[in-house]
């Protein structure tokens, strides 16, 4: 099964239970990464599946796709 990295957003009221927001995204299938617990943000992996189940956990506000920045050789043509 294709799993995915995402980040995902823990809301203000949440940030001192985020740990506890982590767990519940393990026992859902979600596989944790980093806990940013002043920024309220966690990182990991999920299969395209979960993805809906991990999004209705207390405290998640939003679930995105991590995405990847591609720079140019410095030698490149302008863009």
């Amino acid at each position: 099964m294709e799993t995915k990295d995402v980040i995902i957003t823990v809301d203000g009221k949440h940030l001192d239970r985020i740990e506890q927001v982590a767990d519940d995204l393990r026992k859902s299938g979600f596989i944790v990464k980093d806990v940013h617990k002043i920024i309220g943000i966690i990182t990991g992996k999920v299969t395209t599946t979960m993805r809906p189940k991990i999004a209705n956990i207390d405290g998640i506000v939003t679930v995105e796709e991590k995405q990847n920045a591609k720079v140019p050789p410095p030698d490149s043509e302008i863009q």
